[in-house]
């Protein structure tokens, strides 16, 4: 089946090797907008292509790139750095966990169907299509306001069957509330990656979302402040031994450059990626030999990067 990509749809036998859950650039458009020094167009792309290229170097080809509208999707500079890195970008649809002035109070259905055109005619007046849906709940939780939000995802859900991939926060603990309100509106499980459920060791909570059929996103690899790779690794050498290879993804929800935190572009920008420990090779370089010898095979390395992406995404609606 074809799979919607910033360049247009492509196979899902093309796919290859994939990263499910990364972003290219989270730059607010309301910074942008008022402060001209808040990003280098230019020097991003040139950025992001080297770092693309590296992780192409190690055998990828596919990106699945979750920054929703909130986060500052670029879908121009999306179809630039694809273009000349030669990798395939996935992007997303919907929306985040924050209470926007914009989207507080919104009639669900209007919002519902500004998605439904980004996966069905294009994204910021491009022909790009959205090829995910992206929702969240984080320290709220299934707030009345997030509840909204999580039922225009499923409207779009039913109007596209397009997969769903989910932010979670581990410090609440929400991620099995929000799986269930999904299925009750409608999304069958299996269409549905639970994230960030890697932030954690507590194998009984990740095996409570899966035993339901969704897919469980370890995709946080190298973010060592909120968990340790460690523990990252034995988890998932321990989830494949429990039979759930595949029902796991992989990824490392790095960017490019992201605003969230105290960070400037132009300390960014001369980042050396010789030295960076975190960037998208992270996984291939320095994970995949530690998940070597915790006793995973060759074989599970390459379903997990290349056939539970593929699968993922030729699922058809229930």
């Amino acid at each position: 089946m074809k799979v919607n990509t910033v360049l247009g749809p492509v196979d899902s036998s093309k796919l290859g090797k994939t990263l499910m859950h990364e972003h290219i650039l989270c730059a607010n458009w309301t910074a942008r907008m008022s402060y001209p020094g808040w990003i280098n167009h230019d020097e991003v792309v040139e950025l992001a292509v080297r770092m693309l290229r590296a992780v192409k170097a190690c055998g990828f080809q596919t990106i699945v790139d979750c920054t929703p509208p909130g986060l500052g999707r670029d879908i121009a500079i999306l179809r630039e750095v694809s273009e000349k890195a030669e990798m395939n970008i996935i992007a997303s649809t919907g929306f985040y966990w924050y209470e926007e002035v914009w989207l507080v109070c919104k009639d669900i259905k209007r919002m519902a169907d500004r998605l439904i055109q980004e996966a069905e005619r294009g994204i910021q007046g491009t022909d790009s299509k959205a090829g995910i849906i992206k929702c969240a709940t984080d320290k709220y939780g299934l707030s009345e306001n997030n509840k909204r939000l999580l039922e225009m995802t499923a409207r779009v859900y039913e109007a596209t069957g397009l997969p769903v991939y989910t932010h979670t926060s581990i410090q609440n603990r929400v991620a099995p509330a929000q799986q269930e309100y999904l299925m009750e509106l409608g999304i069958p499980a299996e269409r549905m990656v639970i994230g960030h459920l890697g932030d954690t060791d507590d194998l009984e909570f990740i095996e409570s979302v899966l035993k339901k059929g969704s897919y469980a996103g370890l995709d946080r690899f190298g973010l060592g402040w909120i968990f340790p790779d460690d523990k990252r690794i034995h988890t998932l050498a321990e989830l494949v031994k429990r039979g759930y290879r595949n029902q796991l993804v992989l990824s490392h929800d790095c960017s490019v450059f992201i605003d969230e935190f105290d960070n400037e572009w132009e300390e960014r920008k001369n980042v050396d990626l010789n030295t960076l420990q975190f960037q998208y090779t992270h996984l291939p370089k320095r994970i995949v030999p530690k998940l070597l010898e915790a006793g995973l095979t060759e074989e599970d390395i390459d379903v997990l990067f290349r056939k539970v992406p593929r699968d993922y995404f030729e699922q058809r609606p229930a």
